[in-house]
C-alpha cells in the first residue's frame, strides 16, 4: 500500500510540473529571464576621458561616461566572455578622439555608441549586442569629473566590516 501512495504522490507531481511548463510555454514565460538577465550584462564601470579639440584654444572638455555591456543571448553552455584588458583602453582611445560635436547632445552619444560597440566587440569576441548607457556628462570642470568617478566607484562595505564590535 506504501508504494502505492509514493507512486501516486510522485505522479501528482508529475502533473503539476508539466501543466506548470505548459503554462510557461503558452504565455510564453521564461523561468529563467532572472538569471539570464544578469548572465548577459557586464558593467564596464565609470570611464572619463579629455574630448580632442579642432583648435589649441578650445575649452578641455571631459566625457564622463558610466556604461553596462549588454550581450547577446548565448546558449547555455557557454561562458560569459571576461572583459579582455585591452576593451577597456579601446574604449577610452575611441571615446578621447570625439570632439565635443559628437557628444554635446545624448542622440549624438548614442550614435557614437553604435560605433563603440563596433569598437569592441573584437575584443569581446562579437559578443556585445549594445552598451548600455547608465549616466553621462561633459564638463569643463575637473571637479565635476572626479565627483563623477567618486560616485560611480564607491564600493559599499559588507555587513562585518561596518565596525562590528565584539
Amino acid at each position: 500500500m506504501k508504494k502505492w501512495a509514493d507512486f501516486y504522490i510522485l505522479f501528482l507531481i508529475g502533473i503539476f510540473f508539466f501543466v506548470f511548463v505548459t503554462a510557461c510555454k503558452e504565455t510564453n514565460i521564461k523561468t529563467t529571464a532572472v538569471s539570464e538577465s544578469l548572465n548577459n550584462t557586464i558593467p564596464m564601470g565609470p570611464i572619463a576621458v579629455n574630448l580632442n579639440k579642432h583648435r589649441s584654444h578650445d575649452k578641455d572638455r571631459y566625457l564622463c561616461l558610466n556604461m553596462t555591456l549588454i550581450l547577446q543571448e548565448m546558449m547555455w553552455e557557454h561562458k560569459v566572455p571576461a572583459i579582455h584588458p585591452k576593451a577597456r583602453e579601446a574604449a577610452m582611445i575611441f571615446l578621447s578622439s570625439l570632439v565635443f560635436d559628437d557628444v554635446k547632445v545624448f542622440t549624438s552619444i548614442k550614435k557614437q555608441n553604435k560605433k563603440l560597440v563596433a569598437v569592441l566587440n573584437p575584443y569581446m569576441e562579437g559578443s556585445i549586442k549594445e552598451i548600455k548607457i547608465e549616466h553621462a556628462i561633459v564638463t569643463t570642470d575637473v571637479d565635476k569629473v572626479e565627483e563623477f568617478m567618486i560616485e560611480h566607484t564607491i564600493v559599499e562595505a559588507s555587513p562585518g566590516e561596518k565596525g562590528e564590535e565584539k
